[in-house]
This record gives C-alpha cells, sequence and structure tokens, in this order.
C-alpha cells in the first residue's frame, strides 16, 4: 500500500495504470498499448507508432497522443514537472 501511494505521489500512475514504464518487451508493449489507448482514446495503430517514437516510454507517447507534442517536447515537459504526468494532463 505504501508503494501504491508513493507510485501516486509521484505521478508514476495515472486513473489506475502504471505509466512509469519502458515497454522493451512484447508483453509491457501490449499492456503499454491498452494503457495508452485508455488514457489518450487512440486507436491501436496509433498507440503503437507513438511507443515507437518514444522509444517505449509509456509518458512520453502520452504526452504526444494528448497533448500534440513531439518527443523532445514531451521529455521537457517531464523534467519541469519532476517526470509528473498527472501534473501536466
Amino acid at each position: 500500500m505504501i508503494s501504491t501511494l508513493v507510485a501516486l505521489r509521484l505521478g508514476h500512475a495515472v486513473r489506475g495504470h502504471m505509466v512509469n514504464m519502458v515497454a522493451d518487451n512484447k508483453k509491457l508493449r501490449q499492456r503499454a498499448q491498452r494503457i495508452l489507448q485508455d488514457l489518450t482514446g487512440c486507436d491501436p495503430d496509433s498507440a503503437v507508432r507513438a511507443l515507437e517514437e518514444a522509444g517505449g516510454r509509456v509518458k512520453i507517447a502520452v504526452l504526444m497522443l494528448r497533448e500534440g507534442l513531439d518527443v523532445n517536447a514531451a521529455e521537457n515537459a517531464l523534467i519541469l514537472h519532476n517526470g509528473d504526468l498527472r501534473a501536466l494532463l
């Protein structure tokens, strides 16, 4: 329970999804795709493309899809907000 609260405080979880992950294998890529579709309402192909462009980083892909940012702008936005995705959404 403590680790869940810490993850929430650090912005690693958004709407019940663990977004502080890098999808670097088939299982995680499938999970990340579902997370992106749920958080952004995008179609499966858009989720796959965003994940590829973001190097599998879910937080970056979410910002790209929801806010229309490119990879560099999404990275900079996360840096400015200490990695807290919820602060940006």
